[in-house]
This record gives C-alpha cells, sequence and structure tokens, in this order.
C-alpha cells in the first residue's frame, strides 16, 4: 500500500527528474563532435572526412547517416 511507503520510495515512485543515460556508443559519438566542430572551420575539411576519421577510431561506430543526424541534434543541444 502507498501509505506504508517511505518519504525515499514515494520519491522514486513519483520523481521526474530522471537522468537520461545514453548508451557507450552514442558518447563516444557526442565526444568527437566538439574536436570535429573545430576542424570543420578549415578549409577542405568536410563532414564525410570528418565521418571517416570518427569510423576509423570506432569501427564499430555510427555509419554516416546516423552519424550526420546525430550531429545535427548535437548541434542544437543548449
Amino acid at each position: 500500500m502507498i501509505n506504508k511507503k517511505t518519504d525515499a520510495e514515494l520519491e522514486l515512485l513519483f520523481s521526474h527528474n530522471t537522468v537520461e543515460s545514453i548508451s557507450p556508443r552514442l558518447q563516444a559519438l557526442q565526444d568527437f563532435f566538439p574536436r570535429m566542430e573545430r576542424e570543420l572551420k578549415k578549409v577542405g575539411v568536410t563532414v564525410h572526412h570528418m565521418w571517416e576519421q570518427y569510423i576509423a577510431l570506432h569501427p564499430d561506430g555510427f555509419q554516416s547517416s546516423q552519424f550526420r543526424y546525430h550531429y545535427k541534434v548535437w548541434g542544437k543541444m543548449p
């Protein structure tokens, strides 16, 4: 019964402050983006070139279309 729960148990039950965890694979990708953003300011550097560098470092990483999608989403984060 709910009236027998402790405050801590109630907090867990009703709290909407859940921390969203992301996969290590996605975290590695997001960690790559700040460097990528700096590199893209250089002449001749393209998103495709940066994806090639990323996939060389992370062979099990995201393919080009997902890489571009996540970069776009990351760029809109506050």
